[in-house]
This record gives structure tokens, sequence and C-alpha cells, in this order.
């Protein structure tokens, strides 16, 4: 397959000053130059003629201070930081003396790197890598680092990554100052290769044995052109190695910008992995140990934090309710003046039970006195209904027998408090046993715990005795027993923060069955009160401690990013070297801190679910909701996300040229 056209070079009236720390620096001055498709040209000139200055400017690394470089038709002095990134991706590959390769990735990923960057997917860049890698004689060294390498080897490793996206010009900077005469001739012969195939390669050395291969030569001194020999271009007949167009590869269009983001955001997250795995060295392994260290600590003591304050709020909850305060209670029959009382009925509760949607259960309430028997032992004592659910019970659990299953008019049954049992029964089992409730008789179902204990005050005493000396029938049997008109209706509410409304909602069915307000609603929104300022000011101090421990994690990982960016200086300098643009700087360096951030919050999941079990061992009421882990992920990308913004954009405004010198 033939190359396609190189671009030609056309350079005029080029100069590049430098701001000293004294004064400016002219590195360039008056600089003009052909340059067509196919030379092999070689620029020489004592150290400090502007020979690197000239090709950084070629390479469009840096831009020129005055002058007019055009590429084809394009003014390259013109394009903005995003468009000479393509031109690096696209035209230029670069090779030179000091070997431009990341250290932490092997050959291979060296080679494919700018294909990373032009939006090819992992299998064909990976493939035209190892394609590349067998042409230049290193099909055995993919898996190698670059430090394991020759220095001819590592030349030649940056030979076959210019040539990835199948750069038409190849930039070389003393390609074989530090080699051997056996690596000098190998990585030639490829030079006088890649001349014969099409491309155009611009090589700055002092090494006179480059100059006598290369078809033309231009001397430089003082920042000028002093000698330019104008050689005739290449062919296929000249002096060099036969043509061969194995390496040939389809080239995208110079400007082209059709790049697969979803394999660019997959690289960039592989690569935000990579970090935390093997690809800082150890004192940048331990700076990220340190900020994943602060975030998963910061993860598992909000994790903590939140369940604990969950469980109060949950057990305030609970005590709210064991007082009522979950309750509605509808009086019947309590009429202001002037207004028809209203006798409740078993069906006014079956409708409120289904028309008001925020209550877990309505009861129908009757009470009144009456005298039990057993033989010889009477006692005075209170009938109250039992209907459903357990409210009935007031917290309390059944001691022997069965709970009541409704109205029974062959054979009705009953429930006994303690105190009651003990006076008619003494110490005998009054399971299945009969008594007489004024003139019904009523079987024993079952007998109710005594309630109370040593902690309860004199009042709750006193209130606990009066209950275990209730007898408990059902509401339908407590109307015939009692001779009642009508009942009372207690509601209990499934949200108690939303009690008043919902007792509102009561009012308006009853308001619309009987047509008048003759019955009495109330609730006990006392404690509810307490509760919600309680929970307020709960809310209040998590997210103050939240949002302390994310800026202590975020700082932790911006620090982090930043030393990462300082000393990471000449790997963004490579990357940029081989086209990545400056946004793909900024989406490796945020996918790298989310990385960080989202591996050290799932540590701190774990170490959460750690302290809640503990937390919860040590009798300190725990709930977690499963809303938490998901909002503790995306808090952490959130952190990851912002506290990367100013690394990532410190890295992406590195010039490439002064990148790439760090050592």
């Amino acid at each position: 397959m033939a190359v396609p056209a190189t671009p030609h070079i056309r350079l005029a009236g080029i100069a590049r000053v430098f701001d000293g720390d004294t004064a400016p620096t002219l590195a360039l001055r008056e600089v003009s130059l052909a340059i067509d498709a196919g030379e092999f040209v070689c620029i020489t000139g004592a150290s400090g003629a502007g020979k690197t200055t000239l090709l950084h400017i070629l390479g469009c690394l840096e831009s020129p201070t005055e002058g007019s470089y055009q590429l084809d038709d394009v003014e390259v002095g013109k394009l903005d930081a995003c468009r000479r990134a393509r031109l690096r991706r696209h035209t230029f590959g670069f090779v030179s003396q000091a070997a431009n390769l990341i250290e932490t990735l092997s050959v291979l990923e060296n080679v494919e790197l700018p294909g990373r960057y032009a939006g090819l997917t992992r299998r064909c860049r990976r493939d035209r890598a190892r394609r590349l890698l067998h042409s230049v004689g290193l099909a055995e060294r993919t898996d190698h680092l670059p430090s394991e390498l020759s220095g001819g080897e590592r030349q030649r490793v940056m030979i076959a990554r210019a040539l990835n996206n199948h750069a038409p010009v190849i930039l070389a900077d003393e390609p074989a100052g530090s080699l051997d005469a056996e690596s000098r001739g190998q990585v030639l012969d490829a030079f006088d290769q890649l001349s014969c195939e099409g491309h155009t390669v611009v090589a700055v050395s002092h090494d006179m044995a480059v100059a006598e291969r290369a078809s033309r030569r231009i001397e430089m001194g003082d920042g000028r052109v002093l000698n330019d020999t104008g050689g005739p271009r290449p062919s296929a007949g000249r002096a060099g190695p036969a043509c061969d167009t194995a390496t040939s590869l389809p080239l995208e269009g110079v400007f082209s910008s059709r790049r697969r983001w979803p394999t660019l955001l997959a690289a960039m997250l592989l690569d935000g992995y990579s970090v935390v795995a093997r690809r800082l060295p150890p004192v940048g392994r331990t700076g990220v140990a340190v900020a994943m260290l602060s975030v998963a600590i910061g993860v598992g003591s909000a994790v903590a934090l939140l369940g604990a304050a969950r469980g109060a709020l949950d057990a305030g909850m609970a005590a709210i309710t064991h007082f009522g305060s979950d309750r509605i209670t509808v009086w019947g029959a309590n009429a202001p003046a002037g207004v028809a009382p209203v006798w409740l009925s078993l069906d006014d509760a079956r409708a409120v039970s289904e028309a008001v949607p925020n209550l877990r259960q309505v009861v129908p309430v009757l009470r009144g006195k009456a005298t039990a028997r057993r033989g010889e032992r009477v006692i005075e004592t209170t009938v109250r209904s039992a209907h459903g659910g357990r409210e009935w019970m007031r917290d309390r659990s059944l001691e022997r027998g069965s709970p009541l299953t409704g109205s029974n008019a062959g054979d009705p049954a009953a429930i006994l408090g303690s105190e009651a049992r003990a006076a008619l029964f003494g110490s005998e089992d009054p399971v299945g046993e009969r008594i007489l409730l004024g003139e019904h008789i009523y079987t024993v179902k079952g007998t109710l715990e005594p309630g109370g204990d040593d902690r309860s005050t004199e009042v709750q005493a006193w209130l606990a005795s009066e209950a275990d000396r209730e007898i408990y029938v059902p509401v339908e049997d407590a109307l015939t027993l009692l001779g009642a008109k009508g009942i009372d209706i207690e509601a209990y509410v499934a949200r108690p923060e939303a009690i008043e409304r919902a007792a509102q909602e009561v009012r308006d069915v009853l308001m619309r069955r009987h047509g008048r307000e003759g019955f009495l609603i109330r609730t006990d929104g006392g404690p509810m009160d307490t509760w919600k300022s309680q929970r307020t000011m709960f809310h209040g101090l998590l997210a103050g401690v939240a949002v302390i421990m994310s800026l202590a994690g975020g700082s932790a990982i911006a620090a982090t990013m930043l030393v990462s960016v300082w000393r990471r200086r000449r790997e963004i300098g490579i990357r940029l070297l081989v086209g990545a643009e400056p946004s793909d700087i900024v989406r490796q360096f945020l996918a790298e801190s989310v990385a960080v951030a989202v591996v050290a919050c799932l540590f701190g999941l774990c170490l959460g679910v750690v302290a809640c079990w503990g937390l919860a061992q040590s009798a300190v009421p725990i709930s977690v909701s499963w809303i938490d882990p998901p909002a503790v992920v995306s808090a952490a990308v959130a952190i990851g996300l912002i506290s990367g913004v100013w690394p990532a954009s410190r890295a992406s405004r590195l010039d490439p040229a002064t990148a790439v010198g760090v050592e």
C-alpha cells in the first residue's frame, strides 16, 4: 500500500524568542525553508544553533514568535492547542536521543499510545502495534519495559510508535547520539527505509554519519540557516535498503477529529485503575495509599455515623409511638354546644381505614365497667374491646393461650390481664376455663404478661397495674356486654411526622359520613415536635460532618494528584508529544482521581460495615438504609471529580516541549 502524499513544509521568516531571567533570548531568526515529501533532511550545527528549537516548531511542540509556518495550505501558527495536537497525532512522529518512552508502560503499550488518542479500538491498535514492532525487529520484546531495552532498541520502539498512525513526517532529535555503531546502522537503515517509502525524515544531529546518509543537509548557526545543500528528492533507485511497504498502514485525515469517545473514556478509566495498581513509583504509590486511607476513613466514619444517627432517630420514633404520639383518638358523642352528638360505629372505623392512606391500623375502642365472677371470686374490672392488630395489648405479649380472632356468638372469648387472672384463678391455669362477665359467660383464651418493671416511675407503675386488671373481649361482644350506643376510634399513623394531616383527613371522612362534627379528635403532637427538632439537628450535624470529611478526603486526593502531576511531567509531555489533546490529559487525571476515590470508597464501605457491627454489639442502635451505599459511592465519585479538576487543569496546560525535557 502506497504512503499518502506527505505534506509540503514551508517556513518563511521564522523567529523564536524565549523570555530569559535577565533578557530575552533569540533562538531562531529569519529562518526560511521548504521541505518536500519524501526527503531525508539532516539539520546540523553547533550547540545552541537553534536546531532543536526548529525541530520543535516543525513538530508543533512550540509556536514561532514571528514568521509563517505552512503545512500544505494550512497556517500552523494560527492553530489552537487541540488542532496542533491532532497534527502531532496524525502527521508527525517523534524519535529522540533521550528515549521518550513512558517507563511504566510496556513496549507494546508505548507503541499503541498514539492509536489510543486517535480513538482506535483496543484490538485494532494492539494489532497495529504488534505488526510495527515486528517490522523493526522487536516482536519478542512487546511485554518488556523500556528500562529492559538497549539504546538501539529504544530508538526502534520510538520509530514504531511514530508509525502507529502512519505519520508522514518523522522528526528525529539526535537519534544516534548515544548508540554504538551497530545500533546506529540499524536506526539509519530504518530512516532510509522510511524515506524510500515516501515519508519525510527530518533529523537533528551532530553525527556526520547521519548527515552523510541524509539526502539533504542544512547547517545552522546563531539561529540562522548558514548552508542548505538542497539535495534531490529520494527515489526508489537511490542508495539504501530496498523499499518494503510492509509497515504501510491506513492514514486518517490530517485534521480528523473522528474519535470514539467511549473507547477513550474506557482507556482513561483503565489508566486510573493503573495508577492505583502499578504505574506509579513507590513514592507515588505511598501518596495514593495515604489519600485513599483518608477517604476510606471518612467514608467508613460517615457510614457508621449515618447508621448510628438513623438508629437513634428510629429509637426516638419508637419511644414516641410507645407514648401514643402516632395515635389519633376520635371520641364519639362529644359534640360542641348546639351540635347533635355522633355515635360512631364499626362502619365508621372501616371507612376511615379505607379512605385515609397514612394509617397503618384503625382500632375500634370501647371500654366500660363490669363485674367478673368465677365461683365465689368476684372483681370489679374494666372491660376493653380488642379488634385485630396488637395495639390493644399495650406493647405486651401473651403470657399463655392464643389471641382473639373475633366475635363468636356461640362461645364468647376473653383475655385476662395479669392481675385479673390472679384475682379470679390464683395460681391455676385459666386457659379454657369460663368466667361470668356481667350476665354473659366467656371462655378464657389467654392471659397477658404483667406491665411495668423495676425502672418504672410511681405513675407508670400505677397505670400498668390498672391495665393489668382489665379484661379484653372482641369489640362486637363489648357492644353487647356494655350496652353501648357507639364506639371510639384509635387510628395509628404510618408516618408520625404527618399525623396532623392524617387527623384532618379522618375528620373529613367522618364529616362526609355524618354531616356534622359531633365528635372530638385528639393528637399528642408535643413529643413529635421534639422529635422533629432533634431530627433536624441530627441532619444538620451529619451534613456538617459529611462536608468536613469530604473536604479532608478531597484535599488529600487533590494534593496527591498535584504531586503526581509534578512527578509525571515527562510522562505528560510524552503523551502530548504523541498527539494527546489537553482534554485527553484532563480526562486522564480526572479518571485517576475518580478511580482513587472509588477504590477508597469501597474500602471505606467495608470499614463502615465493620464499625456498624461493632457498635451494634455494644448495644448502640444501628439502622442502615439501602440508600446509603449508592449515596456514599456517588459522593466519592463527586469528591474524585472535584479534587481532580485543579491537578487535571494544571497537567493539561503543561508545555509539551518543556515537559518532555524533564528528567
